[in-house]
């Protein structure tokens, strides 16, 4: 099965959040690899961090990134099984709570894999 990129498009940073939990759940029978890797979006798309997962079978790991200098940013996860799922929840570390708008769930991310379609259904190529 070919790699799945899932993402969480572009996302202002919402003021006092200053770090990422970046989560993923494999539900499959076997062990996976999940690599996220987080983009500042500020102007120009710039790779900040990457964290890599190894996940046995019906296991979940997170990993923080701070991204408190950035003013925008992008999250992208490759996983090579769809059992696999994958979030970002965004934390505001003075308050020591998460910000839901800038968490993202797996429901919600892009598929840039499966390619992108425009309001009237056509796709555009990726």
């Amino acid at each position: 099965m070919p790699d799945i990129v899932y993402s969480t498009g572009p996302i202002e940073v919402e003021p006092g959040v200053t770090q990422l939990r970046l989560k993923a759940l494999n539900n499959s029978p076997l062990v996976q690899t999940i690599q996220a890797r987080v983009f500042s979006l500020d102007g120009t798309k710039i790779l900040i961090a990457t964290r890599n997962f190894s996940l046995p079978a019906g296991s979940s790991n997170f990993a923080n990134v701070n991204i408190g200098n950035q003013n925008e940013f992008e999250v992208q996860f490759t996983v090579s099984n769809a059992q696999v799922l994958v979030a970002v929840f965004a934390i505001r570390t003075l308050q020591g709570n998460f910000s839901a708008a800038n968490s993202v769930r797996h429901q919600e991310m892009v598929n840039l894999t499966a390619g992108v379609t425009d309001s009237s259904g056509i796709e555009e190529p990726s």
